[in-house]
Protein backbone atom coordinates (compact mmCIF):
# COMPACT_ATOMS: atom_id res chain seq x y z
CA UNK A 1 0.00 0.00 0.00
CA UNK A 2 1.75 3.14 -1.16
CA UNK A 3 1.18 6.01 1.68
CA UNK A 4 2.57 9.24 -0.22
CA UNK A 5 3.94 9.55 -3.41
CA UNK A 6 5.32 13.53 -4.06
CA UNK A 7 6.37 14.65 -7.12
CA UNK A 8 7.55 18.76 -6.98
CA UNK A 9 9.15 21.04 -9.41
CA UNK A 10 10.38 24.01 -9.06
CA UNK A 11 12.40 25.67 -11.94
CA UNK A 12 15.58 23.44 -11.68
CA UNK A 13 14.82 21.73 -8.72
CA UNK A 14 13.31 18.59 -8.44
CA UNK A 15 12.24 16.50 -5.61
CA UNK A 16 10.24 12.94 -5.51
CA UNK A 17 9.55 11.28 -2.68
CA UNK A 18 8.03 7.53 -3.02
CA UNK A 19 7.25 5.51 0.52
CA UNK A 20 5.22 2.75 0.78
CA UNK A 21 3.57 1.46 4.67
CA UNK A 22 2.68 -1.88 6.33
CA UNK A 23 -0.77 -2.61 7.62
CA UNK A 24 0.14 -0.83 10.64
CA UNK A 25 1.30 2.09 8.86
CA UNK A 26 5.10 2.40 9.17
CA UNK A 27 6.93 3.17 6.39
CA UNK A 28 8.76 -0.01 4.72
CA UNK A 29 10.33 1.49 1.64
CA UNK A 30 11.48 5.34 0.62
CA UNK A 31 13.46 6.95 -1.28
CA UNK A 32 13.73 10.34 -1.66
CA UNK A 33 15.74 11.77 -5.06
CA UNK A 34 16.24 15.51 -5.03
CA UNK A 35 18.46 18.12 -7.02
CA UNK A 36 17.66 21.24 -4.02
CA UNK A 37 19.24 22.21 -1.25
CA UNK A 38 16.58 21.54 0.99
CA UNK A 39 17.23 17.46 0.38
CA UNK A 40 20.15 16.44 1.82
CA UNK A 41 21.61 13.46 -0.69
CA UNK A 42 20.46 13.94 -4.12
CA UNK A 43 19.45 9.71 -3.83
CA UNK A 44 18.23 8.62 -0.32
CA UNK A 45 17.01 4.79 0.50
CA UNK A 46 15.58 4.79 3.93
CA UNK A 47 15.83 1.66 6.48
CA UNK A 48 13.00 -0.54 7.11
CA UNK A 49 12.88 1.02 10.28
CA UNK A 50 12.01 4.34 9.02
CA UNK A 51 14.57 6.41 11.17
CA UNK A 52 17.79 5.62 9.28
CA UNK A 53 19.64 5.99 5.56
CA UNK A 54 20.22 3.06 4.32
CA UNK A 55 21.97 4.01 1.23
CA UNK A 56 22.92 7.59 -0.04
CA UNK A 57 24.20 9.33 -2.64
CA UNK A 58 25.93 12.94 -2.08
CA UNK A 59 25.88 16.22 -4.59
CA UNK A 60 29.45 15.01 -4.99
CA UNK A 61 28.88 10.94 -6.10
CA UNK A 62 30.03 9.92 -2.67
CA UNK A 63 27.91 6.68 -2.12
CA UNK A 64 27.32 5.01 1.23
CA UNK A 65 25.86 2.04 2.29
CA UNK A 66 24.84 1.03 5.69
CA UNK A 67 22.48 2.87 8.31
CA UNK A 68 25.28 3.75 11.22
CA UNK A 69 28.19 5.44 8.56
CA UNK A 70 29.10 9.23 9.07
CA UNK A 71 27.93 10.30 6.02
CA UNK A 72 29.88 13.61 6.30
CA UNK A 73 32.62 12.07 3.94
CA UNK A 74 33.65 14.08 0.80
CA UNK A 75 34.80 13.24 -2.82
CA UNK A 76 38.17 15.30 -1.61
CA UNK A 77 39.65 12.45 0.56
CA UNK A 78 39.71 10.16 -2.83
CA UNK A 79 36.60 7.79 -1.84
CA UNK A 80 33.59 7.93 -3.32
CA UNK A 81 32.28 4.66 -1.85
CA UNK A 82 31.38 3.79 1.92
CA UNK A 83 30.01 0.32 2.98
CA UNK A 84 29.08 -0.09 6.40
CA UNK A 85 29.33 -3.95 6.48
CA UNK A 86 31.93 -4.98 3.88
CA UNK A 87 32.32 -5.86 0.74
CA UNK A 88 31.79 -9.77 -0.73
CA UNK A 89 32.86 -10.18 -4.21
CA UNK A 90 34.13 -13.08 -6.61
CA UNK A 91 36.86 -10.43 -8.09
CA UNK A 92 38.80 -7.32 -7.19
CA UNK A 93 40.62 -5.50 -10.06
CA UNK A 94 42.75 -2.34 -8.34
CA UNK A 95 44.55 -0.63 -10.92
CA UNK A 96 48.28 0.28 -10.56
CA UNK A 97 48.92 4.29 -11.28
CA UNK A 98 52.74 3.42 -12.47
CA UNK A 99 55.84 1.45 -12.71
CA UNK A 100 56.19 2.99 -9.07
CA UNK A 101 53.36 1.19 -7.64
CA UNK A 102 54.86 -2.33 -8.44
CA UNK A 103 57.90 -3.91 -6.55
CA UNK A 104 60.29 -4.84 -9.78
CA UNK A 105 62.82 -2.24 -8.56
CA UNK A 106 63.88 -4.60 -5.78
CA UNK A 107 66.05 -6.51 -8.84
CA UNK A 108 67.65 -2.86 -9.94
CA UNK A 109 71.17 -3.62 -8.96
CA UNK A 110 71.56 -0.18 -6.65
CA UNK A 111 68.36 -1.38 -4.44
CA UNK A 112 69.53 -1.46 -0.85
CA UNK A 113 68.72 -5.14 0.19
CA UNK A 114 68.84 -5.09 3.82
CA UNK A 115 71.10 -7.71 5.43
CA UNK A 116 69.38 -10.45 7.14
CA UNK A 117 71.82 -9.61 10.24
CA UNK A 118 69.68 -6.00 10.39
CA UNK A 119 66.37 -7.31 9.13
CA UNK A 120 66.17 -9.25 12.81
CA UNK A 121 67.17 -6.83 14.39
CA UNK A 122 64.17 -4.93 13.21
CA UNK A 123 62.16 -7.54 13.38
CA UNK A 124 63.19 -7.92 16.92
CA UNK A 125 63.04 -3.87 17.81
CA UNK A 126 59.83 -3.30 16.12
CA UNK A 127 58.18 -7.01 15.41
CA UNK A 128 57.28 -6.40 12.14
CA UNK A 129 58.70 -6.17 8.68
CA UNK A 130 60.24 -2.91 7.57
CA UNK A 131 58.25 -1.20 5.23
CA UNK A 132 55.05 -3.13 6.54
CA UNK A 133 53.03 -0.99 8.68
CA UNK A 134 52.23 -2.23 12.35
CA UNK A 135 49.15 -3.56 13.05
CA UNK A 136 48.58 -0.31 15.37
CA UNK A 137 48.74 1.31 12.11
CA UNK A 138 46.49 -0.55 9.75
CA UNK A 139 43.76 -0.69 12.53
CA UNK A 140 43.42 2.87 12.91
CA UNK A 141 44.45 4.09 9.05
CA UNK A 142 43.09 0.89 7.44
CA UNK A 143 44.55 -0.71 4.31
CA UNK A 144 45.16 0.14 1.03
CA UNK A 145 44.71 -2.80 -1.10
CA UNK A 146 46.93 -1.72 -4.24
CA UNK A 147 50.18 -0.33 -1.47
CA UNK A 148 49.85 -3.74 0.36
CA UNK A 149 49.94 -5.74 -2.69
CA UNK A 150 53.31 -3.66 -3.24
CA UNK A 151 54.90 -3.89 -0.21
CA UNK A 152 54.05 -7.77 0.27
CA UNK A 153 55.16 -8.38 -3.57
CA UNK A 154 58.34 -6.61 -2.59
CA UNK A 155 59.22 -8.56 0.60
CA UNK A 156 58.57 -12.03 -1.63
CA UNK A 157 61.02 -10.32 -4.20
CA UNK A 158 63.72 -9.32 -1.55
CA UNK A 159 62.74 -12.62 0.43
CA UNK A 160 63.90 -14.17 -3.37
CA UNK A 161 66.63 -12.37 -3.81
CA UNK A 162 68.11 -13.54 0.24
CA UNK A 163 67.67 -17.23 -1.25
CA UNK A 164 69.53 -16.79 -4.23
CA UNK A 165 72.49 -15.65 -2.25
CA UNK A 166 72.29 -18.07 0.50
CA UNK A 167 71.88 -20.69 -2.18
CA UNK A 168 75.23 -19.71 -3.60
CA UNK A 169 76.46 -19.56 -0.08
CA UNK A 170 75.32 -23.20 -0.17
CA UNK A 171 76.83 -24.54 -3.48
CA UNK A 172 80.40 -22.77 -2.28
CA UNK A 173 80.52 -24.57 0.79
CA UNK A 174 79.34 -27.71 -0.71
CA UNK A 175 82.35 -27.29 -3.48
CA UNK A 176 84.92 -27.37 -0.16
Amino acid sequence: MLKRATSLLIGLSLILTLSSADKQGGIQNHVQIGLNSSVNFPLEVISQDGENLAMSVNSEGVLHLGTSLNRNQSASNGYLLYVEKGIRTERVKVDVAGKAGWADYVFDEDYPLMSLEDLEAFIEKENHLPGVPSTDVVLKEGMDLAKNDRILLEKIEELSLHIIALNKRIEELEKK
